[in-house]
């Protein structure tokens, strides 16, 4: 029974060297000695030790980048889409209105379809659309056509009538997939 007591102080308090080596350093998890017993076959206890604070699982820090830009990248073999761009230029005036066009331009490596924004200033209607088809509500006129080739451009014409006479003769706005169009 004496025996029996020195082996189980021994292994609470660490047992030999080698008995060391075998169990996992401080901080790196739970600490479960072997159970104890007081004969053959007879388990009587098997202390634990709560787990360490260290031992929690480590939280996420965000990091930012120098710029504060996210790091987002874009994914591997799909190439970034390059905005489309548009100009709008007026062709002609007349007492009621105008003959406008747009050019829209195609910088990247894919074809590219585009929606063009018109608004006008006044009570003008369009009418004598080429190139493209259009919708009007109001004064907002939505311009939809083929795709852009790449590295080229698609264009196309309008008339308004029934502005004032008066009028600038342009459009109040002109957007191309929602970024201003340039020549307003």
């Amino acid at each position: 029974l004496l025996a029996a007591g020195l082996v189980a102080v021994v292994a609470l308090s660490g047992g030999d060297d080698a008995d060391r080596s075998a169990r996992p350093a401080p901080g790196s998890g739970p600490y479960l000695p072997a159970p104890l017993t007081s004969g053959p076959g007879e388990v009587t206890a098997t202390p634990t030790r709560p787990p360490l604070a260290a031992s929690a699982a480590p939280t996420a820090s965000p990091s930012a980048s120098p710029s504060g830009s996210s790091s987002a990248r874009p994914t591997a073999g799909v190439p970034a889409a390059v905005p489309l761009q548009a100009e709008f230029n007026r062709l002609s005036t007349a007492a009621f209105g105008y003959r406008g066009e747009v050019t829209v331009e195609n910088p990247g490596d894919t074809a590219a379809r585009w929606t063009v924004t018109i608004t006008l200033t006044d009570s003008g209607t369009v009418g004598g659309v080429t190139g493209a088809e259009y919708t009007q509500e109001g004064r907002t006129v939505t311009f939809t056509g083929a795709a852009a080739p790449p590295g080229g451009s698609a264009r196309f014409r309008f008339d308004v009538t029934g502005e004032s006479v008066f009028g600038p003769k342009r459009p109040a706005g002109c957007t191309i997939d929602g970024r201003p169009c340039s020549g307003l």
